[in-house]
């Protein structure tokens, strides 16, 4: 797993954002990420370039619920292989050079499976409703 830094010392691939202004006119950004090392999912809400919000769970149930779904065997695979096996995903997020397509495995269970440079570097669980929250755009005021 290829790790990044960030100022407020959550690490992790960015796998998905949200950018927008608030209702004050200030630019608001929140970062989602994901560190398989620690096994932490990060939310990072910055506004006005300063964070004001920064936590983390712990989601190593979550890597192992994917790693039944996905397993070892998918590592490395490129994105056209998931395509084909798993289909279209629900909806896909971009942030800088990693892509996460999202798919939805059966009810209140979605699957977010990470790509790095095209190639599959890891899968993860998120319960339904965290991802309508993730992809709701939320201004932070």
């Amino acid at each position: 797993m290829i790790s990044e830094r960030t100022s407020d010392d959550s690490s992790g691939v960015e796998f998905h954002r949200d950018e927008g202004t608030t209702r004050y006119g200030e630019a608001y950004r929140v970062r989602y990420l994901l560190d398989v090392g620690t096994r932490r999912r990060w939310r990072v809400v910055s506004v006005g370039g300063s964070v004001v919000e920064s936590g983390w769970e712990d989601v190593g149930v979550d890597l192992e619920a994917a790693a039944r779904v996905w397993g070892p065997a998918w590592s490395g695979r490129t994105e056209g292989e998931v395509r084909r096996e798993f289909g279209v995903p629900l909806a896909v997020s971009e942030v800088g050079g990693a892509r996460t397509l999202w798919y939805v495995r059966a009810r209140r269970e979605v699957y977010g499976v990470l790509l790095r440079d095209g190639l599959l570097t890891t899968a993860f669980r998120i319960s339904e409703p965290d991802f309508e929250r993730l992809r709701a755009r939320n201004p932070p005021h």
